[in-house]
C-alpha cells in the first residue's frame, strides 16, 4: 500500500494478506448460447413441436439485443445508468420461463 497522507491511510499487510484478487473473462458467445439455450430447452421441453423450434432463433435473438445494447447505449456522464451486464440478460429468460 502508499503511505499515509491525501485521504490515504496505511493498511496492515497482516489484514491485506487475508484477501485474494480473482479474475474472471467475460463468457464468449458460444457458452452465452449454450447457457441460454440450455434453460429455454429445459423450459420448453412439455411444450409442442412448433414452440421447441423457437429456442435457437430466440436465444439469438436475445444475444443480438444484448450486444447492440451494449455496444450501441455505452454509458456517458448524461446517461451514466446505461450499464448492461449478464444479470439483465439473465432477468430476460427469467420472464420468458415465467410465462
Amino acid at each position: 500500500m502508499s503511505n499515509a497522507g491525501g485521504g490515504r491511510n496505511e493498511v496492515d499487510p497482516r489484514f491485506v494478506s487475508l484477501y485474494s484478487v480473482y479474475n474472471m473473462s467475460f463468457p464468449t458467445k458460444a457458452v452465452l448460447f449454450h447457457v441460454y439455450t440450455s434453460i429455454s430447452t429445459a423450459h420448453l421441453a412439455p411444450f409442442v413441436e412448433q414452440i421447441r423450434q423457437l429456442v435457437t432463433p430466440l436465444t439469438n435473438s436475445s444475444l443480438e439485443l444484448f450486444d447492440t445494447s451494449i455496444n450501441e447505449l455505452a454509458p456517458t456522464p448524461s446517461k451514466f445508468h446505461y450499464i448492461f451486464n449478464m444479470r439483465d440478460l439473465s432477468r430476460v429468460y427469467c420472464g420468458l420461463c415465467q410465462t
